[in-house]
């Protein structure tokens, strides 16, 4: 009898069950330490476990599943290098999550990996990571940390997928990596407190409105490489940036609008934003030819940053 208590104990260890709930009871300040006997870590295997705070994944642990820890208590989380692959959900909608660390091993973070985590402070990624999927982030980072919370993109990653970081009010300055190649539509969409984006890629295929509704981010402050070509995901389509920002972008390039032209942002940068016209000149150049021109004789621009000028008609002089 006693030796099959131990083969039934042996084997609920070796188990990871995916009902819902805490597969394993955390201890009295809300603490697990996963076996290293286990390789994965189960769908939903802490889905509402909310007296779970802290966890200890160990390096044997290959995948996690589903929603493994969706609606659970914790705090922090890090993701040990072994984890090669992650379950939609796993860390959705923590309410207490502040930092979460990426190793190594992923690769792909999941559709709304960790969405609706308003506490959010801290997103480390790991190296490998290639793509971001589907509001994996979406309206995360929402708190009031002085200066923003922190986002690093890693260097190799390639897709930043639609809707990914909407609605992430307190992400305040991005960098897009030179390696991505294609940035979803909304993909950091209704970021009220978005101030600054600046892009290191150089060819692009981006989809409408990635910065819609980001009422804070200045012509200004949006700088592109010199040599950056943006592509749309269909030809003889037109893209813009956001309502907000002053370009759009077809597969023959983008144009500063509106009467926005080119600007260098100091002598010694190889960016450029979209700067405001001065009353009496315009701009519908390119982003790689440059600079409002002032209009020519004969013609006026209605009102400061108009897009073109007007000719003059009799009575009237420019």
């Amino acid at each position: 009898m006693l030796m099959l208590r131990s083969l039934l104990l042996l084997l609920s260890l070796l188990a990871t069950p995916s009902s819902g709930g805490c597969a394993i009871t955390p201890d009295g300040s809300g603490y697990v330490d996963i076996p290293s006997t286990w390789t994965t870590i189960a769908e939903r295997a802490f889905d509402g476990c909310g007296s779970l705070t802290s966890v200890t994944i160990p390096d044997t642990i290959t995948s996690i599943g589903a929603a493994a820890f969706a609606e659970s208590g914790l705090v922090s989380v890090t993701i040990p290098d072994s984890v090669l692959t992650i379950g939609d959900y796993a860390l959705d909608e923590c309410g207490s999550l502040v930092s979460i660390r990426v190793g190594s091993g992923v690769r792909v973070i999941p559709v709304k990996f960790a969405s609706s985590n308003d506490r959010l402070e801290s997103l480390v990624l790991g190296p490998n990571v290639e793509e971001i999927q589907d509001l994996a982030f979406s309206k995360s980072f929402r708190g009031s940390t002085a200066g923003g919370a922190s986002v690093i993109f890693p260097q190799g990653l390639k897709v930043i997928g639609d809707a990914a970081f909407i609605g992430s009010f307190n992400v305040r300055s991005i960098t897009i990596p030179r390696s991505v190649e294609s940035l979803g539509k909304l993909a950091f969409g209704a970021n009220l407190f978005l101030e600054h984006v600046t892009f290191d890629a150089e060819n692009l295929v981006m989809a409408d409105s990635p910065f819609y509704q980001c009422g804070s981010l200045l012509h200004k402050n949006v700088l592109y490489d010199k040599n950056i070509r943006i592509s749309t995901p269909a030809a003889n389509t037109t893209v813009s940036w956001g309502e907000n920002v002053a370009v759009q972008c077809t597969n023959e390039g983008c144009v500063c609008k509106g009467g926005y032209g080119n600007g260098v942002q100091s002598k010694t940068s190889t960016y450029f934003s979209c700067v405001p016209c001065d009353a009496g000149s315009s701009s519908t150049d390119p982003l790689s030819q440059g600079e409002c021109e002032l209009c020519v004789e004969g013609t006026y621009a209605e009102k400061p940053q108009t897009q073109t000028c007007t000719k003059c008609t009799a009575g009237e002089y420019g």
